[in-house]
């Protein structure tokens, strides 16, 4: 039977991101025979460069919100948890299959098709392992081109594979194409059975990749050893390496000290760091791995539902005034971990924090990656005040803070307003040369202690203007302070998420009740600070208890639709 294969029509055009050449064309293709496909190595490179769709979250939309993971973490409160479904994952909830629920229907396959992790993941699966089928009957193909090819073909493979087994576990590890009569009864793999195929596929790829193709947004050696760093980071954590083997800890650290060793990649100045999260520069030095937004065009099936064009990142986290509607706010969680320019902790009794002016020297990325009272949007000041401030909102005014990193302020007129239908056209970082010297810090702290940590974390820490962590630290001092570090440095690229189950630190930072600031004015006009739970106003729509069931919330729930028609699939415990 000729089996066909299905390469979807793009809803609207991705560019992955690695190097600094030609552009990555992602070209729309229709079904056709894998006959004619692998007899056209033009068609076989349409239809790899189709698989680099869908690997992350990031700013995909579903409907009309931001899809961020923040949402699900103690870096924000979103003010519509029940719409984006958000608070089924921040109740705890996820054993329930919540119909339309756009944020958690990637874990329950109640999602548009995109956005289901299994089914997705899976598909693109099926797709490489049709490549590795056929790729040897591609003529006019040339052994650089062919090795090019297989390359990509593993990373995108393995970290398919990874997707799933962050989300999941093990599962099971499928490695050939099945046809329709395939009887499908997979069992799954145990997680180091996971771990070792995904790591064995970016070794193969690493060993015939390119130092640096001559297409912009191909994978190269350079981003197939940075997720090898990501993959044996996770593999070594808490979560994944329940008898600290410390050897899994060095794998990580050497896996990470041989990105450092390229010389490729470097930190960007401070006076770039903006600049890096809302547009995509070619000789940006600290992208590894980056999505760009091409062309604007609604994710598909919301075209007649979906009036703004592009990316509708302001819209999600801006207030009405500002043509938002402030669907992720910052928590005083979030805000509380910069520590102040002296690089101390503000629960330090000697850090001179002040709660009644606590904006002022304090770590410079808190100006970066969040909005607060007295910060700048072009020539407007950001005002919570109640009553009369210009961003208060009794029904949205959920933490008195606003995302700040990602919002292009070319999208606001001198007063801080949006113009017209205008959005961003953001980057979304899936690998920068920082979570890199993160990663390294870590591995090393755990596998032979902290002296070896400082130089990477002190790099990211000069970079910002804040001073080198104190000598002497113990490891788990240390341990505290990297945790905090990518806490802040990656603060909303949607690692928070995934650290504190890893970590399994989860049920203290998930079992929380996600705090705001209410802001007045004295009697001489000056703000008056009050700390407490968020502010509901007349919006119901959200919890700020927090609920994380541990153990059962570390995974999340296998589809039942995919239990229902593999016998041998085993669901996650307390599903």
């Amino acid at each position: 039977m000729k089996k066909i294969l299905l390469i979807l029509i793009l809803g609207f055009s991705l560019v992955m991101v690695s190097c600094k050449k030609d552009l990555l064309n992602i070209t729309p293709t229709d079904r056709i025979s894998d006959a004619t496909l692998f007899s056209d190595a033009n068609l076989v490179e349409a239809f790899v460069n189709n698989n680099y769709r869908d690997l992350t979250y990031g700013f995909y939309n579903a409907h009309w919100q931001a899809f961020l993971l923040a949402g699900a973490t103690d870096e924000t409160q979103s003010a519509y948890e029940s719409y984006i479904g958000v608070n089924i994952i921040n109740k705890g909830l996820l054993n329930s299959s919540p119909t339309g629920a756009s944020f958690t229907g990637v874990f329950d396959g109640n999602a548009y098709p995109r956005y289901q992790i299994w089914a997705s993941n899976y598909k693109y699966i099926s797709q490489c392992n049709s490549f590795f089928e056929n790729v040897d009957k591609v003529q006019h193909l040339s052994t650089d081109n062919k090795n090019q090819l297989i390359g990509e073909m593993k990373t995108l493979r393995a970290f398919r594979y990874f997707t799933l087994v962050k989300h999941y576990g093990g599962v099971p590890l499928i490695i050939k194409t099945l046809g329709l009569k395939d009887k499908f009864d997979a069992s799954r793999n145990t997680v180091d059975e996971c771990f070792k195929f995904i790591i064995d596929e970016l070794n193969a790829a690493i060993a015939i990749l390119p130092d640096v193709t001559t297409q912009l947004g191909k994978i190269d050696k350079g981003v197939a050893m940075a997720v090898k760093s990501r993959v044996l980071l996770y593999y070594a954590s808490p979560l994944f390496n329940a008898g600290n083997n410390t050897t899994l800890w060095q794998n990580a650290a050497d896996a990470a000290q041989a990105v450092i060793d390229l010389n490729r990649y470097s930190l960007v100045t401070w006076a770039n760091y903006k600049n890096m999260f809302i547009k995509f520069d070619p000789a940006n030095t600290e992208n590894i791995f980056v999505t760009i937004n091409q062309s604007g065009i609604p994710s598909e099936g919301h075209q007649d539902d979906y009036p703004w064009p592009g990316l509708t990142f302001e819209y999600a986290v801006m207030p009405f005034v500002r043509g938002g509607n402030v669907m992720y706010a910052p928590t005083q969680q979030m805000v509380d971990s910069y520590e102040t320019l002296d690089g101390k902790l503000i629960t330090d009794p000697t850090s001179n924090y002040d709660p009644q002016h606590p904006y002022i020297n304090r770590d410079p990325r808190l100006d970066v990656g969040i909005y607060h009272q007295g910060s700048k949007l072009n020539n407007s000041m950001i005002d919570f005040t109640n009553p009369g401030g210009t961003d208060y909102d009794g029904d949205n005014n959920v933490t008195g803070y606003l995302l700040a990193k990602f919002v292009d302020p070319a999208v606001y007129d001198n007063t801080g307003i949006v113009l017209g239908a205008a959005q961003g056209n953001q980057p979304w970082i899936n690998i920068r040369y920082a979570e890199i010297l993160l990663n390294y810090a870590e591995a090393i702290n755990e596998a032979q202690g902290p002296v070896n940590a400082y130089v990477a974390i002190n790099k990211i820490r000069a970079r910002a203007g804040i001073p080198a962590l104190p000598s002497g630290l113990s490891q788990s001092q240390m341990r505290a302070r990297i945790q905090n570090e990518r806490k802040v440095e990656l603060v909303f690229e949607e690692h928070r998420f995934w650290d504190v189950r890893r970590w399994k630190i989860a049920a203290v930072t998930n079992n929380i009740t996600t705090q705001g600031v209410f802001v007045t004015k004295d009697g001489n006009g000056f703000p008056h600070y009050v700390y407490g739970v968020p502010n509901t106003g007349g919006n119901l729509d959200y919890d700020p208890v927090r609920i994380f069931k541990d153990p059962d919330n570390y995974f999340f729930p296998i589809p039942l639709s995919e239990i229902a028609v593999d016998p041998n699939l085993i669901q996650n415990p307390g599903y």
